[in-house]
């Protein structure tokens, strides 16, 4: 099955969900090791300037390693996909991938935290419009597809009323936490579509 996958590109898909994984738990490892860090009054970038050791290397490496597995599966995804929506989004998550790893290299306390919030906010932008060209290949895709797309619309919807109504530091947690979900989402869909190409050309062969 692994085999099939890797040969059809759906191999792809298990390196979202694995980036996504390890963003994860770099997140809860830092948060684990900071004491000092709140939901509701700190953003992500305080875990890369903590006075925790451990909590600075849990985040700094997580958004290296996670940001070159989501930079690795956009370009896969982007050179496995025909139909342009898909295409689009596959390129625009590569360079949300490469946003989070240089979020890892220039933490707040370097050149004033300029870098580091260029890059977050690039990384925001990409998601939005990634999610966007998504949603418009599955929409335009049809069937079960505009229900995944629904669910993109809504998250879009929370975090720009998250946007409005919280505070930034909370706002951004759930916008990040809500990106985290998506790209899940992501991984799953092209692994399926993709691996039910692979079964459904296995099938024409044995015909």
């Amino acid at each position: 099955m692994f085999a099939d996958a890797k040969k059809s590109g759906a191999a792809y898909g298990w390196v979202a969900i694995l980036a996504i994984a390890v963003f994860i738990c770099a997140w809860i490892a830092a948060y684990s090791a900071d004491s000092s860090w709140s939901w509701t009054e700190s953003c992500l970038g305080d875990f890369g300037i903590s006075d925790n050791e451990d909590a600075v290397h849990y985040f700094n490496y997580g958004c290296l390693l996670s940001g070159i597995l989501l930079a690795a599966y956009g370009a896969g995804k982007a050179s496995y996909e025909a139909k342009i929506g898909y295409k689009i989004s596959g390129l625009l998550t590569a360079f949300v991938g490469i946003s989070v790893l240089f979020l890892g290299v220039f933490t707040l306390d370097y050149a004033g935290g300029d870098y580091f919030r260029f890059f977050g906010m690039l990384a925001a932008i990409l998601v939005a419009c990634s999610l966007i060209a998504e949603c418009a290949g599955l929409w335009i895709d049809g069937g079960s597809k505009r229900a995944i797309a629904g669910i993109g619309i809504v998250f879009a919807i929370v975090v720009g009323t998250c946007a409005l109504g919280l505070a930034l530091e909370e706002a951004e947690h759930v916008g990040v936490a809500l990106a985290l979900a998506w790209f899940v989402i992501d991984g799953v869909v092209f692994l399926a579509s993709h691996l039910s190409v692979k079964k459904a050309e296995n099938k024409e062969c044995a015909c």
